[in-house]
């Protein structure tokens, strides 16, 4: 009779705690969509000056920035195992992309350089999103 009631019992605990959970679902729900009322569209607009350096227009009509030469500390003491040793090293002068490089932009050079689509993807995110053509 006590292992009756004590099944009893824990059923109804196990109801409560059911209950419980789902109001603290349907709260945060209700709070989730509030925060979603109280939000507002952000624009955002690109002033960084780039007209103290050196610029070139590629073959493909981007526009490249020059990065002089000179020393760089690479690495850090503090960083993970592939970032040690901290060391100072010197490169060259080199052109580089004013701005990130769109899909659009890589399958245009893919395309023009014959160059294969890997079959498998480099990084672990949202593949579906390589099918934006404007995505950096």
């Amino acid at each position: 009779m006590i292992g009756v009631i004590a099944c009893f019992f824990i059923s109804i605990m196990f109801l409560v705690v059911i209950v419980w959970e789902i109001k603290k679902s349907i709260d945060f729900d209700k709070k989730v969509r509030k925060m979603q009322a109280d939000t507002r569209q952000v624009t955002i607009e690109d002033n960084r000056d780039f007209s103290i350096y050196e610029t070139l227009n590629g073959d493909d009509g981007r526009e490249m920035i020059l990065v002089p030469e000179g020393v760089f500390t690479r690495g850090s003491e503090r960083g993970g195992f592939d970032e040690k040793p901290q060391q100072e090293i010197y490169l060259d002068a080199f052109y580089i992309d004013k701005y990130e490089v769109t899909v659009e932009s890589y399958n245009v050079f893919r395309r023009a350089a014959n160059y294969v689509e890997p079959s498998v993807p480099f990084f672990q995110g949202d593949h579906e999103i390589l099918k934006t053509p404007q995505f950096p």
